[in-house]
């Protein structure tokens, strides 16, 4: 059975067999920062290295450590990692999506805008219905804003 991981509308299936900790996504960035960083091929080395310790059990006897958990811990993270991967390409995905709309109902503002303006001095009246229309184009973008927008939204690489 799969666990789910739940955030607002979003729901993940993590793959079978990799069990969930209840303090994923909510350790403080102290945390996070103390924690072990694991290098590539860490399923690999564990596979190999489990291996070794189960042929060379009357040699070698690493207390409290059992080699089948931590073959299951590297694959499982393994697994996360691989979700990950296509997690952020969703997300790039996503965010492109919205872009594009934000965009598309942005230039049919700017066509009520227009419209407005071009036809205001035969209805004076029609400014008035649309006061909030002047003032969503008031705004000035910033450009820090603008940049990481952008810096969101592109491809990694």
């Amino acid at each position: 059975m799969s666990n789910e991981m739940k955030k607002g509308n979003v729901t993940v299936i993590v793959p079978e067999g990799v069990t969930t900790s209840e303090r994923a996504g909510k350790m403080s960035q102290e945390e996070v920062a103390r924690q072990i960083k694991s290098y590539s091929g860490l399923g690999l080395c564990c596979e190999q290295t489990a291996g070794e310790l189960v042929k060379n059990a009357d040699r070698v006897t690493v207390p409290e450590l059992d080699a089948k958990k931590m073959i299951e811990d590297a694959k499982a993270a393994e697994a996360l990692a691989s979700l990950v991967t296509d997690l952020e390409a969703m997300l790039l995905a996503v965010k492109q999506n919205q872009l594009l709309l934000a965009g598309s109902a942005h230039r049919q503002l700017l066509r009520v805008l227009t419209f407005v303006r071009a036809h205001e001095k035969f209805d004076p009246r029609l400014v008035a219905l649309f006061p909030h229309l002047r003032n969503y184009f008031a705004k000035t973008r910033t450009t820090k804003t603008s940049k990481t927008f952008e810096a969101q939204t592109t491809s990694p690489k």
